[in-house]
């Protein structure tokens, strides 16, 4: 009997990537759950063993229907803080009301569970929902990536300077980053979704490597060295963020908080996530992206994931 998996925010950026990966399996159905079914790709649409339920996600009704009968729940859900715990609160409650025996949470990003709240402000919905899920009896499962490598190369995170060729940084330059693609962390979704061994904490990371690293590899592959821009030392950084009024635009100041987390150490896997228990699955790394995306592409390419078919 197939195995049937539901997925909220199917037609999201991230959402779209899982979607496709899961299509590639065999023996399996999907329902994905759209606000706006247009949005959902005529290949995605064409599948036999995809349905699609359109409707809202806060809307218990539509809930009911999406977790009806399903083996696993996968959250692709993004908004704002609130809704990132409201509405997957009220998903986890409606999965297990319906007995479903797991329940993938959003986000998919760095090691939250190893910050205190307040450290990194956009991921404290996911820490209470990763509480949350600690005292049902469905099986919660959170996949740790570290940073989308899409959105690095961003001008939003404040590192990649196209017009420059430029890569700015604080600390040394040497401080390790891991950093995973959307579509190799849809692929390890997919495994872990068809896991049913796979509960708790999963580690994967495309790669682990600096900003000295990046920039060598960038050389290797487009036949230039983008220069280094050392802006300061952590502790400046931090200090940085300590100041900063959280009352603005979250999207004004968040890069820099992103920026500390992700190569201060902190919310690191470590070197195992470079391991994976799925045969068929392999680590694409900051060398692999940078041969698939030319200088140009670089900074854009985060907007059209998930778009390819």
């Amino acid at each position: 009997m197939p195995l049937l998996l539901a997925v909220a925010g199917a037609s999201g950026r991230f959402g779209r990537c899982v979607v496709q990966e899961l299509l590639k399996k065999p023996d399996i159905s999907v329902l994905g759950l759209v606000r706006d079914s247009s949005k959902v790709a005529a290949a995605i649409r064409s599948s036999p063993v995809f349905e699609l339920l359109e409707g809202d996600v806060t809307d218990s009704v539509t809930l009911r229907q999406l977790v009806k009968g399903v083996d696993v729940v996968i959250s692709a859900l993004m908004g704002s803080d609130s809704f990132m715990f409201e509405a997957q609160k009220q998903l986890v409650d409606l999965s297990e009301e319906a007995n479903v025996p797991r329940f993938i949470a959003s986000d998919y990003t760095l090691d939250y569970t190893k910050l205190e709240y307040g450290q990194l402000p956009s991921k404290d919905p996911m820490k209470k929902i990763y509480e949350y899920l600690q005292g049902k009896s469905i099986k919660g499962v959170h996949v740790f990536i570290g940073a989308f490598l899409d959105t690095f190369w961003t001008q939003w995170f404040g590192i990649w300077n196209p017009e420059e060729l430029s890569l700015s940084f604080w600390g040394t330059g040497d401080e390790v980053w891991e950093l995973t693609s959307y579509e190799n962390t849809a692929e390890f979704v997919a495994e872990v979704a068809l896991d049913n061994n796979a509960t708790g904490i999963q580690n994967f990371v495309g790669d682990r490597t600096s900003i000295r690293g990046i920039a060598e590899i960038f050389e290797e592959v487009h036949g230039q060295k983008p220069s280094l821009k050392q802006l300061g030392s952590l502790n400046d950084l931090k200090a940085v963020i300590d100041s900063t009024n959280r009352d603005e635009d979250p999207m004004t100041w968040l890069p820099l908080f992103y920026q500390y987390y992700c190569s201060n150490g902190q919310t690191h896997a470590g070197p195992g996530a470079l391991g994976t228990p799925y045969p068929a699955l392999r680590h694409r790394g900051v060398k692999e992206y940078l041969q698939n995306h030319s200088t140009e592409t670089l900074a854009t390419a985060m907007f059209v994931v998930g778009t390819k078919n």
